[in-house]
């Protein structure tokens, strides 16, 4: 009797030590136990940390952040975030980044809901990426001109400049070999000269007004560079037979006259 006795004493113990950690306040409830919490793991690394024994070749679910409807009032901005604080003194701390998602509309049954990464710049607050729900991606921009992120046929949008050791370009489209075959019609110089007179630009390559208004693709453009590149060589070519033809002349009226 007198160990269930010293056993409930300590059970009594060790829930009201559980409980002191603790604390209510308002609606708020707060643990003031300095150390680490773990789900799922006896040994957390971090002031939180959940761990769960992984499904092989699978995704699983380890935290859910929702925001629930409220019966029918969706109108379209809701979301849920994950702060970043930036620590000051004096307090308060103040938003440093945040990660957070963004219902681009108001119709429950299908929403469309984007993702968005925000940071604090010297104070002023900004969305520095984007990923929209068709899944295309806009880094410094979410509207550039007349470029709308949503729906858009273009995936990557960055309103800034872009460094890179390397970019290769998956060009669609036959490469302008088919300039060196036989059956290629070389156009005339003389039709190519009226035509810069006339257009002020080469035959084929996009105006500056059309580059201003549409952008410049690379692909497309590094084909047309090509293609007029060999049919420079092929001028080149036949410039070359004919001042050869020329200097053989030359010489056959030299010899001729002597």
């Amino acid at each position: 009797m007198k160990n269930y006795i010293l056993s409930l004493v300590f059970l009594l113990i060790s829930s009201l030590s559980s409980r002191a950690q603790w604390t209510t306040g308002g609606n708020d409830i707060f643990n003031s136990n300095a150390g680490n919490v773990g789900i799922g793991t006896s040994t957390p690394g971090a002031p939180l940390q959940i761990s769960s024994v992984m499904i092989p070749g699978s995704v699983k679910e380890l935290l859910r952040l929702e925001q629930r409807g409220n019966g029918g009032n969706e109108l379209g901005g809701e979301g849920a975030a994950i702060s970043f604080y930036t620590p000051m003194n004096p307090s308060p701390d103040l938003l440093g980044a945040q990660i957070y998602s963004f219902r681009d509309n108001g119709i429950n049954a299908s929403p469309t809901t984007s993702l968005h990464f925000l940071t604090n710049n010297a104070g002023t607050l900004s969305d520095r990426l984007v990923i929209s729900g068709t899944g295309n991606v806009g880094i410094g921009t979410t509207d550039n001109s007349n470029w709308t992120l949503a729906g858009s046929t273009y995936k990557l949008a960055i309103g800034g400049s872009v460094i890179a050791t390397g970019i290769t370009v998956k060009a669609t489209g036959s490469w302008p070999d088919f300039v060196f075959k036989k059956d290629y019609k070389l156009p005339p110089l003389s039709s190519v000269k009226a035509f810069i007179e006339r257009n002020h630009h080469l035959p084929q390559v996009p105006s500056e007004p059309e580059i201003s208004d549409a952008g410049l693709d690379l692909g497309k453009m590094n084909r047309l560079l090509m293609q007029k590149m060999e049919e420079m060589t092929l001028y080149m070519i036949q410039a070359h037979e004919k001042i050869s033809l020329l200097e053989k002349q030359v010489r056959y009226l030299k010899r001729k006259n002597k």
